[in-house]
């Protein structure tokens, strides 16, 4: 594992030095480095990632080792020598391939400060790492969703190339800011819930140094694996129902409360409980985003309508009541900014707008996929949803920077191809809560909200069986 360990380390410094020296273009030159890169990566089969903590005190960090490692730990320190390091000790747990993937979360970080680090098992430490804390509640994040890391059989390179593709993504991302500490993604990570999907998913090295948030999407739902490859804070489990591979979770990030939920699970309920704890346990933290897969408002596709309607049912008025501000999902694969929604209804609309100050509802946002763009269907334009603002219709991949500030969220839209900014949204607040009207869920929303909890336990009984199919009787 050293050895290993040592070879990712020293190939990573190469492809970093190679690709900044290139200035970020993709090249004959960048190519072959990540050939390099990704056979030393995959060989080593640690697949280390950080993500973030309860707060920006804290971090995560995953990583797989052989079933026969000794105990998982990350040792910490504020000098590139290690002098002066803390370890802080996790737990591992077995996966269906034998071996262990590694759960460690470091506490007590200070702020505005760069720390270094090693991650390992028993007397085999890694070659050093590092991150830096924000200076100040002022941040970027990188907003993508529906990566499609894919296995093909068809197609041997297929994982490669598309954790390329994320790759590169981010560095065009990093050139336009390189201010951004966190990456958000909205589900559908993995094409079919494979490990060798989710060890591509985090081959680039940014993610040994920047937090990556994820949520669970419906295809990552078709096999078990992240339920072993993640490692969240605050994850919810004083539910009622929850999808087998993991549920809802919290983090905050500046002046930031983040919700990432897993609507595969349909149980309201669970989602609301785990919001209303979220913000009783952080009350003065100004701005509300929730983070999500499945697409609410921007219609494009008929044949989800039916679905989408229910979720906005038993969903918007949790949103509502507690207030938020901003909604990131995906699934469509299809790009739209919402008009200003409260009670399920346009308040205000955006199609003409770039900016909202102190708006009397929530803003909800789909992003396009960097894999697996959709556009027209043999010329036909798929219709919006009555309740969809702006919109962007094209083939090309979409990737988001969205700005925060104390009195501001700015999202910044881009096609990866052109490199070019098509679309830029603003939510300006005056104050903590805005324009956001007091709401309390009617007679009929709380009906709604029990129903979905029948609905979200008959569902996980299938999803179950499904599992026990393939993976156990298959």
């Amino acid at each position: 594992m050293k050895n290993n360990l040592l070879r990712k380390s020293v190939s990573v410094l190469l492809c970093v030095a190679l690709l900044l020296g290139c200035g970020g273009l993709v090249g004959y030159a960048a190519d072959v480095s990540w050939e390099q890169y990704w056979d030393d990566y995959v060989s080593d089969g640690s697949a280390l990632y950080m993500s973030p903590g309860s707060s920006e005190t804290s971090r995560g960090f995953s990583w797989f080792s052989p079933a026969d490692s000794g105990k998982c730990f990350v040792e910490i320190s504020p000098n590139s020598d290690m002098m002066d390091s803390l370890i802080f000790y996790g737990k591992s747990v077995i996966t269906p391939q034998k071996d262990k993937r590694n759960r460690v979360t470091v506490t007590g970080l200070s702020l505005n400060a760069e720390y270094y680090y090693r991650y390992g098992n028993g007397d085999v430490r890694s070659e050093t790492y590092s991150f830096s804390t924000l200076p100040s509640n002022d941040f970027s994040a990188f907003y993508t969703t529906d990566i499609h890391i894919a296995e093909s059989s068809s197609d041997e390179f297929s994982i490669r190339d598309r954790s390329y593709n994320l790759d590169r993504t981010l560095s065009a991302a990093f050139e336009k800011n390189d201010d951004i500490s966190l990456i958000l993604s909205g589900g559908d990570q993995a094409s079919n819930g494979l490990r060798s999907e989710y060890v591509g998913l985090v081959a680039s090295p940014y993610f040994t140094k920047i937090p990556f948030a994820t949520t669970i999407g419906n295809h990552d739902r078709k096999a078990p694996t992240y339920r072993y490859f993640k490692n969240v804070p605050n994850e919810n489990d004083k539910y009622i129902t929850s999808s087998y591979i993991g549920s809802d979770y919290w983090f905050v990030k500046g002046d930031v409360l983040f919700f990432m939920l897993d609507t595969n699970n349909t149980s309201a309920e669970d989602h609301r409980n785990l919001i209303k704890r979220a913000v009783a346990l952080n009350p003065d933290v100004k701005w509300r985003v929730a983070v999500f897969h499945h697409d609410l408002y921007g219609g494009r596709i008929e044949s989800r309508e039916s679905d989408n309607r229910l979720m906005r049912k038993i969903l918007t008025p949790i949103f509502d009541e507690f207030k938020l501000d901003l909604v990131l999902m995906g699934h469509s694969h299809y790009y739209t900014i919402s008009n200003v929604i409260f009670d399920d209804k346009t308040v205000l609309e955006t199609a003409e707008l770039d900016e909202v100050t102190n708006p009397e509802g929530t803003v909800y946002m789909v992003s396009g996929s960097i894999n697996n763009p959709r556009a027209d269907n043999d010329g036909v334009v798929p219709p919006l949803g009555e309740n969809a603002g702006k919109s962007y219709l094209t083939m090309e991949k979409i990737y988001n920077i969205i700005d925060f500030t104390e009195n501001s969220i700015s999202i910044h839209s881009y096609t990866v191809e052109s490199g070019e900014e098509f679309e830029s949204f603003t939510i300006t607040k005056t104050t903590k809560n805005g324009g956001h009207p007091d709401s309390k869920p009617g007679f009929m929303d709380v009906v709604l909200r029990y129903i979905s909890v029948i609905a979200g336990f008959f569902n996980n009984i299938g999803r179950t069986l499904d599992y026990l199919q393939t993976y156990i009787f298959g």
